[in-house]
C-alpha cells in the first residue's frame, strides 16, 4: 500500500490510556523505535518515512506518540502523564518483545526534550534528538514566550534535563544536533557539559543554521545513531560510582563533538523558501514549533 495518512492512521492507531498513537509492528524485532512529536496539533513527526509499502517491517518496530496539549509528554500537576507514557512504551516493548537496552527514542523540539526524558526515565538505550528544550531557562531566550508559557502549565512534573539525568544508575546514550538559534545553543551546550559529568556516550553535531527547526534530524542520522550506540554505545558499563546498584569499574567518559561548514538551510524558513522537507507532510506540518 502506496502512502495514505489516512489508512495509516487507522489501521495502525493506537488508544491506550487516553493518549493516542501509531505502531509499526515487526515480527522478530531487534529493537524499538519511539518517536515523540514537536509541538503541533495531530501531528505524528516522522511516521512517513518508515512507512513500507509491503507492510511489513524487517528487524525495526516502531511506536509515534503525540502531546497535543504541549505539555512535554508530561501532563501537568492536576493530570501527570509520566506513568501512562511509561506504560504504552513498555506495553510496545511487550508486543516487540524487547527489553530496555533495544530501545530508542527519538524527537525534535518538544519531542527531543521526551526523548531524553524518558530513555533516562526507563534506562533505555539511546535518545537521538534536535534541537530539544532541556531546561526552563533557556526557553526564555526564545524569540515567543509559548515555549516557557507551556512548561509553567507543566508544574512541578518538569526537570531540567541536565539534572535528570543524573537521578537513574545510568546516562543514556545522546546524539544531539543544534544549531546557531540561541535558546536551542544555550539549551544544549549546558546540557552536554552536564552529560559529560558523568560516565556518559554524547554525540553532539554543532550545525550552523540560524533559526530554530524541527525537522533536521534526517532518517539516515537516526539509524546511523542506532547502529553505532547497538554496536558500541552499550556494551560497556558506564554507571556512576554513586549508584544503588553493585559498582563496575569506572570507565572514561566518551564523547564527540562534530562542528560542521554550512550546509543546506533546514531552518524553518529555509524549508519554506526551498519548499521541501524529507517527506515532512507526510509528518503533517513539520515546521510548527
Amino acid at each position: 500500500m502506496k502512502w495514505d495518512s489516512k489508512y495509516v492512521r487507522e489501521k495502525y492507531k493506537v488508544h491506550m490510556l487516553g493518549q493516542h498513537g501509531i505502531y509499526f509492528p515487526c515480527e522478530n524485532a531487534k529493537r524499538l523505535v519511539v518517536l515523540f512529536s514537536s509541538m503541533g496539533k495531530d501531528r505524528y513527526d516522522r511516521y512517513s518515512w518508515f512507512w513500507q509499502e509491503e507492510e511489513r517491517w524487517a528487524e525495526t518496530a516502531y511506536l509515534f506518540l503525540k502531546d497535543d496539549s504541549f505539555n512535554y509528554f508530561l501532563g501537568n500537576d492536576e493530570k501527570p502523564l509520566t506513568q501512562s507514557f511509561r506504560k504504552i512504551i513498555l506495553h510496545h516493548m511487550t508486543l516487540a518483545s524487547v527489553k530496555e537496552d533495544r530501545v530508542f527514542t527519538v524527537g525534535g523540539s518538544m519531542g527531543g526534550y521526551a526523548a531524553i526524558y524518558y530513555a533516562s526515565l526507563m534506562q533505555l538505550n539511546g535518545a537521538i534528538v534536535s534541537n530539544p528544550q532541556l531546561d526552563y531557562a533557556s526557553t526564555r531566550a526564545h524569540s515567543f514566550s509559548n515555549w516557557e508559557r507551556q512548561i509553567r502549565q507543566v508544574g512541578s512534573q518538569w526537570y531540567d534535563l541536565g539534572e535528570f539525568i543524573f537521578k537513574w544508575p545510568r546516562i543514556p546514550n545522546i546524539y544531539i544536533e543544534y544549531g546557531n538559534y540561541r535558546a536551542d545553543r544555550l539549551a544544549a551546550e549546558k546540557f552536554i557539559d552536564a552529560a559529560l559529568e558523568g560516565p556518559s556516550l554524547v554525540i553532539a553535531r554543532k550545525a550552523d543554521w540560524d533559526g530554530h527547526t524541527v525537522d533536521s534530524l534526517s532518517k539516515t542520522t537516526i539509524e546511523s545513531s542506532i547502529c553505532f550506540f547497538e554496536n558500541h554505545g552499550f556494551g560497556e558499563v558506564r554507571q556512576r560510582p554513586d549508584a544503588a546498584v553493585s559498582q563496575p569499574e569506572k570507565l572514561m567518559t566518551k564523547s564527540v563533538i562534530v562542528q560542521e561548514a554550512p550546509r543546506q538551510d533546514h531552518t524553518i524558513e529555509g524549508v519554506a523558501r526551498a519548499g521541501q522537507h524529507e517527506s515532512a507532510e507526510n509528518d503533517e506540518s513539520m515546521g510548527a514549533l
